[in-house]
């Protein structure tokens, strides 16, 4: 069996009040957010040059996913 998969490695919430985008648990090892050195509860204010804050979840995720 093969498997890929299509983001950076890291499960996300819109959490809080206001609503922000936090990362949720370590990055998956080997990952490009686990290069990044990107960290649990760390909030992504920007992806791209386009503001988080207002996006829902499908324009997130979007954003995130690669090829």
């Amino acid at each position: 069996m093969r498997q890929q998969f299509g983001g950076i490695g890291v499960r996300i919430r819109i959490l809080g009040d206001p609503p922000e985008l936090v990362i949720v648990g370590a990055p998956d090892p080997g990952t490009p957010a686990a290069r990044a050195d990107i960290r649990a509860n760390d909030r992504v204010l920007e992806i791209d040059d386009a503001v988080t804050a207002g996006m829902n979840m499908g324009d997130v995720l979007q954003r995130m996913r690669g090829q």
